[in-house]
């Protein structure tokens, strides 16, 4: 799913309130980072099955080191994105 500028912007906010500065990436001391206009699932491993339903599933947002490609993951839930296609309003 593709976020809505609204929702990066809130990501981007919630990313610089939070984040405990520097902001160095932890692997090349870097401070050149981008977080990823997409979110992205991770699920259960099921040994290459499909499994429709009943699977927790978390959201993800990368956010990329473009000195060394370090990637973190963020939940966007986490930092109170609604996650609609068509929401951009930060949950309450």
């Amino acid at each position: 799913m593709k976020l809505s500028k609204e929702q990066h912007q809130i990501i981007t906010n919630k990313i610089n309130e939070k984040w405990a500065k520097p902001i160095a990436c932890p692997t090349c001391k870097a401070n050149n980072w981008n977080l990823s206009d997409n979110v992205f699932e991770l699920r259960d491993f099921n040994f290459g099955n499909m499994v429709i339903g009943g699977v927790p599933i978390i959201p993800l947002v990368p956010i990329i080191c473009h000195n060394c490609g370090n990637t973190i993951l963020v939940n966007p839930l986490i930092l109170g994105v609604e996650l609609k296609e068509d929401s951009s309003a930060e949950r309450k």
